[in-house]
């Protein structure tokens, strides 16, 4: 018999495993497939730890947080919220990260649901809807409060295809692009290439 997920974090927990983005990978259910979810080197989450750190930030919200990585790297002063709507992934979340707040429940995180000062995520759905990729990025931008920060991992093509251009120009045109670092390749397999990108929720800057 094929133990549960359940049962797979029991067992880690009574054997006092160390847990690790490693040891999560191992125990995450194969019947479970993501859209838009990008195998990213150390460095790039490196990125998003020293951005918290050298802005202040006192709480990140991911909110496709997924199994928990991006949340897991961010330094442990900063308080970390992260939402994941599948239940035995969230799991693995809370067990990769003890000290963040991990929702699960829809209705939850609507109640409870604000303005962040910096929403961090490396999981977009990023699809060949074009109607769909941009809902998403429009609902991460709504997460913003005045003056916040938006870092999130995109397919290079959203900056230069011309089925994104209404996106661009509303960030272009009602916020202000920080930063645009290219990522390259996911691997050398693939021929997808990604950005990061940071946007603030104020006007446009010159810099």
């Amino acid at each position: 018999q094929i133990p549960i997920l359940k049962d797979k974090i029991n067992f880690v927990k009574t054997e006092k495993l160390k847990i690790t983005p490693t040891l999560i990978n191992l125990l995450m259910p194969r019947q479970t497939r993501y859209s838009g979810i990008f195998s990213l080197q150390q460095n790039v989450f490196n990125v998003f730890r020293q951005f918290a750190l050298d802005f202040s930030m006192r709480s990140v919200f991911d909110p496709n947080c997924g199994k928990g990585e991006l949340l897991f790297n961010i330094d442990d002063s900063i308080k970390k919220v992260g939402f994941e709507k599948n239940d035995d992934i969230a799991n693995l979340a809370k067990l990769l990260n003890p000290n963040a707040k991990i929702l699960s429940n829809q209705a939850a995180w609507s109640t409870s649901q604000s303005n962040f000062e910096f929403v961090a995520t490396t999981h977009i759905t990023y699809s060949t809807d074009k109607k769909k990729v941009h809902q998403n990025i429009e609902t991460l931008l709504s997460l913003l409060e005045e003056d916040g920060y938006l870092m999130f991992v995109v397919p290079s093509a959203l900056l230069t295809n011309v089925i994104h251009q209404n996106i661009r120009m509303k960030i272009l045109t009602h916020f202000s692009l920080e930063a645009i670092i290219d990522l390259g390749r996911v691997y050398k397999e693939s021929a997808i290439e990604l950005a990061l990108l940071i946007i603030k929720n104020s006007q446009q800057s010159n810099s």
